[in-house]
C-alpha cells in the first residue's frame, strides 16, 4: 500500500480536529435552522391555512423552504462558509508551514476539499431532516393541513438532492476564491456578484452556462421544468467543479511556494 493511502486519513484527522468548534463548523450546523423554523412558525400560527385542499402539504412546505434557500440563502451560506473555512491558515500565515510538512501537498489539499464538501453535505442533510421533523410536528399541531400523508417528502428530498448536487461548481469557485485571497472582502464580493448575476439571468436561454445558476435550474428540473436545457445542470456543475478544484490546487501550490 502506498504512503499516500496513509497520508490522506492522517490529513483528514488533522483537519477535523482543526475545524471543530470553529465558525465554519457552527455555521454549517446552525444555518439550516433559521429558514425552517421561520416557516414552521408561519404554518403553525397562521389562522388561514397555508395549504389548500388541492395541494400536497409536504410539497408546499418543502417548496417554501427550498426555493428561498436555493435562490438566496444557500449561495450566501456557501460563500460565508468558504471564507470562514480558510481563515485559520490565512490569519496565522501558516500556508508555507503546512506545505513543507512530511505529508503530500495533494493529500493536504484533498483533505480540505473533502472536509468542506462534508460540511456542505451535512448542512443539506440537516436541512432535510428539519423539514421532515417539523412537518411531522405540524401533523400533530395542525392536523387539518394534511401532513399525515408523507408521500410528498420524496419530492422534497429529490429537490434538495438535485439542487445540492448541482451546487458543486458553486462550492468549488468559492473554495478557490477563499483559498486564493487572504482578505475576506474579495471572496465575499465575488460570491455575492455570482449570486446576483445568476438571479438576473436565470430566465435567459443561455443561463445554464453560468455555474451559479446550476442549483436553480436543477431545482426547476426537479419540480418539472427545465426540459429545454442543453445539458443537465448536475452534470455541468460536477464537470466545472472538478476542473476548478484541480485548477485551484496547481495555482495555489505555485503561488504558495513562490511566496
Amino acid at each position: 500500500m502506498s504512503a499516500l493511502s496513509f497520508q490522506l486519513p492522517r490529513a483528514l484527522s488533522v483537519e477535523v480536529r482543526k475545524y471543530r468548534r470553529t465558525l465554519a463548523f457552527w455555521l454549517a450546523l446552525l444555518s439550516p435552522l433559521f429558514l425552517v423554523l421561520l416557516n414552521f412558525m408561519i404554518y403553525w400560527l397562521r389562522e388561514t391555512p397555508m395549504v389548500t385542499p388541492e395541494e400536497n402539504a409536504w410539497e408546499s412546505y418543502g417548496t417554501m423552504n427550498i426555493n428561498p434557500s436555493v435562490f438566496l440563502l444557500f449561495p450566501m451560506f456557501v460563500t460565508l462558509l468558504a471564507v470562514f473555512f480558510f481563515q485559520i491558515e490565512h490569519q496565522n500565515h501558516s500556508w508555507k508551514h503546512l506545505w513543507v510538512l512530511p505529508v503530500a501537498r495533494s493529500q493536504q489539499y484533498l483533505a480540505k476539499v473533502i472536509i468542506l464538501l462534508t460540511l456542505v453535505a451535512s448542512s443539506l442533510v440537516l436541512f432535510t431532516l428539519l423539514i421532515w421533523g417539523t412537518g411531522n410536528l405540524l401533523s400533530v399541531l395542525r392536523p387539518e393541513l394534511g401532513f399525515q400523508e408523507d408521500t410528498g417528502m420524496l419530492a422534497v428530498g429529490k429537490m434538495i438532492l438535485w439542487s445540492g448536487a448541482a451546487s458543486f461548481a458553486l462550492v468549488a469557485f468559492q473554495f478557490w476564491f477563499s483559498f486564493r485571497w487572504r482578505s475576506i472582502l474579495l471572496p465575499l464580493a465575488l460570491g455575492f456578484a455570482g449570486l446576483v448575476s445568476a438571479n438576473i439571468i436565470i430566465s435567459w436561454e443561455h443561463s445554464i452556462w453560468h455555474p451559479y445558476t446550476a442549483p436553480m435550474l436543477a431545482l426547476a428540473t426537479a419540480q418539472g421544468g427545465g426540459e429545454n436545457l442543453p445539458i443537465s445542470p448536475i452534470v455541468y456543475s460536477l464537470t466545472v467543479g472538478i476542473g476548478i478544484f484541480v485548477l485551484a490546487y496547481f495555482e495555489g501550490k505555485n503561488r504558495i511556494l513562490r511566496g
